[in-house]
């Protein structure tokens, strides 16, 4: 049975992601204020990054839609419109608050993450894409 699945914003990994964030400026302290106003200059473009791509999904390179085939293959939309083909890498993540996707572009061997919170999607689509994932992707070497 096929799976397709449209991802929406995360507010959860967004809050988390700035957490983090927060957490990295804090141990900035010991550095002198030039290397700490450096260091917390790239960690805030880092946060801005990493929230647009993988938490709110409004840069134009980050993942809004995935496509499980019958086969296990599995195709990936971004924000552009653009499908690509991919495959699913034994090292994905999978539990019922947090999943990390690791696919393998078939164009360009490309590895791509895509990083899922509970609210990333409708409960039962979140339900089915854990299933999906945990039971019936086959082994990719």
């Amino acid at each position: 049975m096929a799976l397709g699945v449209r991802l929406r914003a995360s507010y959860r990994l967004a809050a988390v992601l700035t957490l983090a964030h927060a957490g990295a400026i804090a141990l900035l302290w010991p550095l002198s204020p030039a290397l700490q106003a450096a260091a917390g200059a790239a960690i805030a473009l880092s946060l801005v990054s990493a929230v647009r791509r993988t938490a709110l999904l409004t840069s134009s390179n980050a993942i809004v839609a995935l496509q499980f085939s019958e086969d296990g293959s599995v195709s990936f939309q971004t924000q552009q419109g653009a499908w690509h083909a991919a495959r699913v890498l034994p090292s994905s993540f999978v539990t019922s608050q947090l999943t990390i996707l690791n696919l393998r572009c078939n164009e360009r061997g490309r590895v791509r993450h895509v990083v899922l919170m509970s609210d990333s999607a409708g409960v039962d689509i979140y339900r089915q894409l854990r299933v999906r994932l945990r039971w019936g992707r086959p082994v990719v070497p």
